[in-house]
């Protein structure tokens, strides 16, 4: 049986790792009443929000400087054109193929009910 000593039956005189007076990183500020009230969400969330429409202008007016330099250089600017205008009519192909499938199968389901619709009125001979 081991021998216990007042310092181990008495656990608020023993140093705790939560002691503030111990810790030389603590702050009281981190931990105040009025953080935990008020949790600091809103002045946040209304930081962050203005610091993405910041983000946002400036990488908006990065883009449009850039491409208004490329599409105003002679050498680039009409190869660049091109290019666009090469994948716009990519997709406007594209669309065009999907537009005529659509037709397509709409057209065949119709066909398949009016069949249908006729084979149910008529009477066939079953020979």
């Amino acid at each position: 049986m081991s021998r216990i000593t007042s310092l181990e039956m008495n656990p608020a005189t023993r140093p705790t790792d939560d002691d503030p007076g111990r810790d030389p990183y603590f702050r009281a500020e981190h931990v105040s009443p009025d953080k935990a009230r008020f949790g600091g969400q809103a002045l946040s969330a209304e930081r962050r929000r203005r610091r993405f429409r910041a983000t946002t202008i400036l990488l908006i007016a990065a883009l449009v400087s850039t491409w208004s330099i490329v599409l105003v250089d002679p050498n680039i600017g009409p190869l660049v054109l091109f290019a666009l205008g090469a994948f716009g009519m990519t997709l406007g192909v594209m669309g065009a193929a999907m537009g005529l499938g659509l037709l397509g199968f709409g057209l065949f389901a119709a066909g398949d009910r009016i069949i249908g619709w006729f084979r149910r009125g008529s009477t066939w001979p079953d020979s």
